[in-house]
């Protein structure tokens, strides 16, 4: 078992002890009943870990600020805090849809699309979610994804953009302008140019022996490229000018 494994398994082990502590005692029947009101699932069954992390959650925003320096993300909980001005409900759904983001595997979690899909950048609690989120886990871990070489989708490559190639996007840009990059550049790492007008990667050392093994990331409308070296599609660098 991977360290990943292990440490979503002991936090499924947490929320189901969190669930069994309210249901086998009479704690607090309402808070159960909201817990199980928010992980109920379309069968009528409840999400026992969904529910458990619920409990959690509503016992750090009850005793808040107490007991946080045991958590692991103080800081965007300190904001959310703050946004939600009181509301104790809506800091719990806030904190535990953080949390689930949080528990996805890393090939999803690595996405901005997941990220986007996820939280509302027009909600301005939510911004400041995917603002920590980038900031913070983003930006620190490579995207990998699979680029089609053909139309029928049937041959393929892996195409990867580097943690080092995102951190650059954002120091440009900074945070709210470089989700639009950080969209665009995901789309277009998943299939290969078929013209000058179209998204996509691109081979760019075939004709031309200084750029021997090179290939670029580019998307139509903007200068900005992403660079891979070698022969291979791991992209490194970032330009907003493109070939320089």
């Amino acid at each position: 078992m991977n360290a990943d494994n292990k440490e979503a398994l002991q936090k499924e082990i947490i929320n189901w002890n969190k669930y069994n502590e309210y249901n086998k005692s009479n704690i607090n029947r309402q808070l159960l009943a909201k817990a199980e009101g928010y992980a109920v699932m379309s069968d009528g069954k409840v999400d026992v870990n969904k529910a458990g992390r619920y409990l959690i959650n509503a016992e750090l925003v009850e005793n808040y600020p107490n007991g946080l320096e045991y958590v692991k993300d103080a800081e965007i909980i300190k904001k959310i805090m703050e946004k939600t001005s009181g509301n104790k409900e809506l800091a719990i759904n806030y904190i535990c849809r953080f949390d689930e983001y949080m528990e996805l595997p890393d090939i999803q979690k690595n996405k901005i699309g997941t990220i986007l899909s996820i939280f509302d950048k027009k909600d301005s609690t939510e911004k400041q979610i995917i603002k920590h989120i980038v900031e913070n886990y983003y930006v620190k871990a490579d995207t990998k994804a699979q680029a089609r070489i053909n139309l029928s989708g049937i041959d393929s490559v892996e195409s990867v953009i580097t943690a080092n190639a995102k951190q650059q996007i954002l120091d440009y840009y900074k945070f709210t302008n470089s989700l639009e990059f950080y969209e665009e550049f995901e789309d277009a790492m998943t299939v290969f140019a078929t013209n000058r007008s179209s998204s996509g990667i691109k081979n760019i050392g075939t004709n031309n022996k200084n750029r021997s093994g090179m290939s670029e990331i580019k998307i139509i409308g903007y200068p900005d490229r992403l660079f891979a070296y070698n022969g291979t599609y791991v992209f490194d660098e970032f330009s907003n000018t493109g070939i320089h």
